[in-house]
């Protein structure tokens, strides 16, 4: 069974104001993570192909949104609307890895400016067909901030 994937906590450049609250932040770093999948093991490679498939999937649409979150009281990922501070708008390619542009809340905003260097985690999920038939590969749930 093909499950989704919790990325580690990527600590990247501190994030960069891009002004009318829209910012920018590595959300992904070009790496190789091992991750158990019910009781497998396996190494997922976060290449230039892999992060090229999150691209072209968000950009196809594969969700309505991709919510920009903050973690549970516990620290973990949620998909509780009342932890949106905004959602992501646009991704790019880097040299290093993907890069997020988000626009966020008023609430986000204060989150970003309070610790620009805080970790995010992303929760990537499996290829899906929708539906009305369309076709997904690898795409991001949300993006989540810990507090």
């Amino acid at each position: 069974m093909t499950t989704e994937y919790l990325t580690p906590f990527d600590p990247g450049e501190a994030t960069v104001d891009l002004a009318n609250k829209k910012f920018r932040k590595q959300i992904l770093a070009k790496s190789k993570i091992r991750y158990d999948d019910h009781g497998q093991s396996r190494i997922i490679n976060f290449d230039d192909a892999y992060l090229r498939d999150l691209v072209d999937n968000f950009h196809a649409g594969a969700m309505d949104q991709v919510p920009f979150q903050l973690a549970d009281y516990a620290n973990r990922h949620t998909d509780d609307p009342e932890r949106t501070r905004g959602e992501l708008v646009d991704l790019e390619l880097t040299e290093d890895g993907l890069d997020g542009i988000f626009s966020l809340t008023e609430d986000g905003v204060k989150v970003i400016e309070a610790n620009p260097k805080l970790a995010v985690s992303c929760k990537i999920l499996p290829p899906h067909t929708r539906a009305d038939e369309k076709k997904f590969g690898h795409h991001l749930k949300h993006v989540l901030r810990s507090e």
